[in-house]
């Protein structure tokens, strides 16, 4: 087992339980900008596609990205109360902080995470970074790693989807895959993580 020092953890999906939310918010986009309307059998679907097959799957074009994630982020803040951490999770921050440096690198912006976590007494972290490439976290994970002069063999990386994995995999540091959050546990597991827990709980058995 390494010795790790340093947690950096994904957001959505990952320590908040926002897929509901999500949901609900593109359905406010569909309607406003005419995308495909979701049925409850293509939301389980989506939990098994890579953001790619997501995009194809939707007909989003890659020029309308952009444009939809500012405005997707801007309804993200009015139903902001309404998510929620997920079970266990509060529990497993506070152990973890006794010990570990910790950190979030997430593709929503760094206000909305930060009064989440103040919403929710979670003064865990010392550091909250946006990415915005959807596609791969690599780039935004090389930044962080030289800002703040992490060393990548003591970094172990808490995310929810395929992409984080294939990040991980790139930039050469080990990743907890956790099955409560966007992608299910049979996509996670074929991608490789280094490990792949289904509770909150797991994480303390493997730190």
């Amino acid at each position: 087992m390494k010795k790790y020092k340093t947690l950096i953890f994904d957001f959505d999906g990952t320590i908040a339980d926002s897929l509901g939310v999500l949901i609900r918010v593109y359905s406010s986009l569909s309607e406003e900008f005419s995308l495909k309307e979701l049925s409850p059998t293509d939301i389980e679907r989506l939990r098994n596609m890579a953001p790619q097959e997501i995009l194809k799957f939707l007909n989003i074009p890659l020029f309308r990205l952009p444009f939809l994630l500012f405005k997707g982020r801007s309804k993200y803040k009015d139903f902001l109360e309404d998510v929620e951490p997920f079970a266990g999770i509060p529990y497993v921050l506070i152990q973890l902080q006794k010990k570990y440096h910790m950190h979030i690198l997430t593709s929503n912006t760094p206000d909305i995470v930060m009064a989440f976590l103040q919403n929710h007494g979670l003064s865990c972290f010392d550091t909250v970074m946006s990415e915005k490439n959807i596609f791969g976290k690599e780039h935004s994970l090389n930044k962080m790693i030289k800002q703040l002069e992490l060393k990548k063999e003591e970094i172990l990386y808490i995310g929810d989807e395929v992409r984080d994995i294939h990040s991980c995999q790139n930039a050469g540091i080990d990743i907890v895959s956790v099955a409560w959050g966007l992608n299910s546990k049979q996509i996670l597991e074929k991608a490789g993580p280094t490990y792949l827990i289904t509770k909150p709980d797991d994480l303390l058995a493997i730190l």
